[in-house]
């Protein structure tokens, strides 16, 4: 996986929540990971990545939800947003944020900037999983794992290329996205069947990304922020696993050859404990780059001042 930065900046700003500023990062990302990402199988000369282009000009696209998992007897769904034209197109996963247990937050909490990136010729699956008070850890890691294999199975039949695979990940859906990137050949996370075709995203993008849960608890705790507590302590029940699924654990702990490589924007809640986290991923590896990013004026250079 590849990245290119696009901000970096020392403040956080509140910006940060409007669609046009995750746009601006989505399409800076997978633009640069067209020409770079390398693909986990063979596949058609026609669908290289060479040959993969967003819109120069807005275009048109189609939106429609389907079944996509099947698992603990229910089925769950994505909203498949696909752009007019010959294509093939380059594709990206969304995953929803909401405390790993809110049942309120859905596939449409990034909506508006779905829609933007298929306009400018993108084919973007936002999709819901096990997120309920019911399921604990490691349910969603899982179905975010199967979603991307699902995606790259049937890209073809989106007009997608499954070469260009990329997902987005925001809040504890950036925690989901963030641990598949580590592992993703991990038996657990992969439990759920689709042989054959790679959990490897060609790269991710989170936003204000829960990476550190166990320091995001304690500073929750600390400033007598209750919400986040519970749902860590409801999604974190199985003993061992607020330190098992940590990303930033993970790397202390040396587990993973290579780190994510992804751009890191925080929320503006938190900050000290997200900034210092990030950062410490950031020192891992020369693989890992972490922008620590808010939105401003856009300079010559493409990168947000």
């Amino acid at each position: 996986m590849r990245i290119r930065s696009v901000a970096a900046a020392a403040k956080i700003d509140p910006m940060w929540c409007r669609p046009a500023v995750l746009l601006s990062l989505v399409l800076s990302v997978a633009g640069c990971c067209q020409a770079a990402a390398q693909p986990p199988t063979p596949f058609p000369a026609a669908a290289s990545a060479s040959a993969l282009r967003l819109a120069s000009e807005s275009v048109a696209f189609n939106t429609r939800d389907g079944d996509y998992l099947q698992v603990d007897g229910k089925t769950f769904q994505a909203t498949i947003y696909q752009p007019d034209g010959p294509g093939p197109f380059p594709a990206i996963l969304v995953v929803h944020g909401g405390a790993w247990v809110r049942e309120d937050v859905r596939r449409d909490e990034h909506t508006l900037m779905d829609k933007a990136l298929a306009a400018m010729g993108m084919v973007v699956v936002a999709i819901d999983f096990r997120q309920s008070p019911q399921h604990h850890y490691p349910d969603s890691v899982a179905d975010v794992n199967f979603a991307i294999r699902w995606l790259r199975a049937n890209a073809s039949k989106f007009n997608a290329s499954p070469r260009i695979i990329g997902v987005f990940g925001s809040s504890s859906g950036g925690h989901l996205v963030l641990l598949n990137g580590m592992r993703p050949s991990d038996p657990r996370y992969a439990a759920l069947p689709l042989a054959g075709v790679s959990a490897s995203p060609d790269y991710i993008i989170v936003v204000y990304p829960i990476s550190d849960p166990l320091a995001r608890r304690a500073y929750a705790l600390d400033v007598g922020n209750n919400a986040p507590v519970k749902s860590t302590d409801i999604y974190f029940a199985p003993p061992g696993s607020l330190q098992e699924g940590n990303p930033q654990l993970i790397l202390d702990r040396h587990e993973v050859g290579q780190a994510p490589t992804s751009p890191v924007a925080p929320g503006q809640r938190g900050r000290e404990w997200r900034r210092e986290g990030h950062e410490r991923i950031a020192g891992h590896s020369a693989a890992v780059r972490c922008f620590i990013s808010r939105c401003g004026r856009q300079n010559s250079a493409g990168a947000f001042a």
